[in-house]
């Protein structure tokens, strides 16, 4: 190759470095040109942050809903109770225990023990319905899952303020009508026209689901 070649291409080379220096920042000629990979720290952290702020949403959405869905699961099993009483009571399945005869079916409320069941109004053989008192008392409850019904750690019974509604207790089907009985009170006592059942969250007592009977045996949920 003779010098004046060697010129051109040494020259090309000169202007071409130079081109792309210029196009560099000062500080960086001489680094990689091609695109960076990954992210910065800061890219890094800023991620991170909204990931855990969506991440605390979401729980706190599932747990709403949750707690919204148990809600809802537990209004249809009081419901099933109640109408499992009354059923029992209409169609008057025999059953009782030994030298015991049944009188009638009905629903305990036990505020305290956060359940409720249905049982049936005992009394022995020798003795009339019309001794029957009405009401439940221990020993009487039926077992098994239809039978009956527990508020979970996240919900509580309620309080009724409605005086001519007050919290039920107990309720009784008498069959075979079914006569009904409200919360039995000694005789030439008050007679309720009505009770309710109200079932809310313990955190958030304005969600709730109230169940509303009457002495004509009318359930209805309010």
């Amino acid at each position: 190759m003779n010098t004046k070649a060697m010129f051109t291409i040494d020259q090309k080379q000169f202007w071409t470095k130079s081109a792309v220096n210029c196009l560099i920042p000062a500080g960086r000629q001489g680094l990689s040109t091609f695109p960076r990979s990954g992210f910065t720290l800061l890219e890094m952290l800023v991620s991170t942050g909204i990931l855990i702020i969506l991440s605390g949403i979401m729980v706190g959405y599932s747990r709403s809903a949750y707690s919204g869905l148990e809600l809802t699961n537990k209004q249809y099993e009081m419901l099933a109770l109640l109408f499992n009483s009354k059923s029992l009571s209409q169609s008057f399945v025999l059953n009782p225990p030994p030298s015991k005869q049944i009188c009638a079916y009905g629903v305990h409320i036990d505020r305290f023990g956060n359940k409720a069941f249905v049982f049936q109004d005992l009394v022995d053989d020798a003795d009339d319905c019309a001794a029957s008192d009405n009401i439940f008392t221990s020993g009487e409850e039926l077992a098994g899952p239809p039978n009956n019904f527990y508020l979970s750690s996240q919900l509580e019974y309620g309080n009724s303020t409605d005086p001519a509604s007050p919290n039920l207790s107990d309720i009784i089907f008498i069959p075979p009508d079914p006569s009904v009985v409200i919360n039995h009170e000694p005789p030439g006592t008050r007679v309720y026209a009505s009770a309710s059942v109200i079932v809310q969250l313990k955190t958030d007592p304005s969600q709730n689901f109230k169940i509303k009977v009457n002495n004509f045996g009318q359930i209805s949920l309010e």
